[in-house]
Parts: C-alpha cells; structure tokens; sequence
C-alpha cells in the first residue's frame, strides 16, 4: 500500500492535483519541516514517506482516519479509496495465525 501511496503523491503538485505537501499543510506540519523533506525529495528520496515519518514525532501521533480525511479534504479520494478499500481484516487476520518466534 504505501508504494502505492507513494506512486501517486511523490509527483509534482498542480492545482488540480495535490501532492504530500498539501496533506501536510493539512496535517498541521511546518512549512520549515515541508521545505526540509522537499530537500530531500531533491535528494531522491520519497516525499510522502519523510512526511509520513515526520507523523511520528507528533504527540499524538496522527491516526490513519485523520489521514484519509487529510486525503479527502485535499480532493484525493483516489488514495483514500486505495487506503479505505485495503483488505484490513485478511492482513490482520493473517498477523493473528502467526505463531510467535
């Protein structure tokens, strides 16, 4: 899912298209901090996984829900279909019938 995720927001931003950069305007994350993982995106690395990163140092740490209606208020309801159309029970499910080590 996140490669996914990644494919459609590590792209240049329109008007018409939002990218990481505006989830994390939503997302109440600095212009300081969106500038930082920028340069990064410079450097190659992914954008939306910096910025996904960044989510865990906030207190609380965001929720996937708070997420995807960062998606939504952002007109990406592509990604927030993707995310919300996941097979979460099958993954959980399959976690739940591993044996521990």
């Amino acid at each position: 899912m996140l490669f996914y995720v990644q494919r459609k927001l590590d792209v240049p931003e329109t008007s018409g298209r939002k990218t990481w950069r505006s989830i994390g305007r939503v997302m109440k994350v600095s212009s300081d901090d969106l500038d930082l993982i920028e340069a990064a995106y410079k450097a190659e690395k992914s954008p939306t996984e910096a910025l996904l990163a960044k989510f865990k140092t906030f207190t609380p740490e965001p929720t996937m829900t708070q997420f995807v209606q960062a998606l939504v208020t952002c007109q990406r309801n592509d990604v927030a279909s993707y995310i919300c159309n996941w097979q979460w029970e099958r993954l959980f499910k399959s976690v739940e019938n591993e044996s521990p080590l």
